[in-house]
């Protein structure tokens, strides 16, 4: 199993607990379409961190460390699959 595999399901397994408040964020946004670009979107990752998805249901602060999970997994799958066009 990859590393980057690894962190996205551990994110994703986090990401349930997640909530928000309002839209998703442009991080989120980025995240799951690198995702896709790198290996497909799951379930998972979708239901927490889509448009629609639990971390933008309940209050600011949840979606605020949402949105800071996004970017740092954001940030490791650039640099594990750095030709993937994220």
């Amino acid at each position: 199993m990859s590393r980057g595999f690894l962190v996205v399901a551990a994110v994703a397994a986090l990401a349930v607990a997640c909530g928000g408040g309002g839209r998703q964020s442009s991080e989120c946004r980025d995240y799951l379409s690198c995702v896709e670009r790198s290996r497909g979107v799951d379930g998972v990752l979708r239901d927490a961190y889509g448009e629609q998805g639990t971390c933008w249901q309940t209050d600011s602060a949840a979606a605020q460390r949402c949105t800071d999970t996004c970017k740092s997994v954001l940030d490791q799958l650039k640099a594990a699959n750095p030709d993937a066009g994220c």
